[in-house]
């Protein structure tokens, strides 16, 4: 076992062969290397491969570097259905960051001790 093995959700699934993922997250990890660097959230990626440690290998579609993610749920089946669903989320998640904006400014509004 790695030393980082731990950050690693155990219940990861296992990816379909066959099938597109959209990359949810901002970050990705070469191979073999510390240190993570950023990348386009919903980047599209292929051969997705499940790894003896339940983290995951990947290969980004248009540029066709191999990178490493430990996060299951970063992968999003690219799905008419699923890319709805994403973008119904992603408005969701637009008006929640703006009403929570809302809500703090809300709070400093009020005289407190500190």
């Amino acid at each position: 076992m790695a030393y980082f093995d731990f950050l690693i959700d155990k219940e990861n699934k296992n990816p379909k062969s066959d099938m597109e993922y959209i990359y949810r997250l901002d970050m990705v990890w070469k191979p073999n290397e510390l240190g993570g660097f950023p990348i386009l959230p919903n980047s599209i990626v292929k051969n997705v491969v499940k790894l003896p440690n339940n983290s995951y290998e990947f290969i980004v579609k248009d540029t066709g570097e191999k990178y490493r993610c430990n996060y299951g749920w970063a992968f999003a089946e690219n799905t008419k259905e699923n890319i709805e669903k994403i973008e119904a989320y992603e408005i969701e998640k637009t008006k929640l960051d703006l009403l929570k904006l809302e809500v703090d400014e809300l709070n400093d509004k009020i005289t407190k001790l500190k």
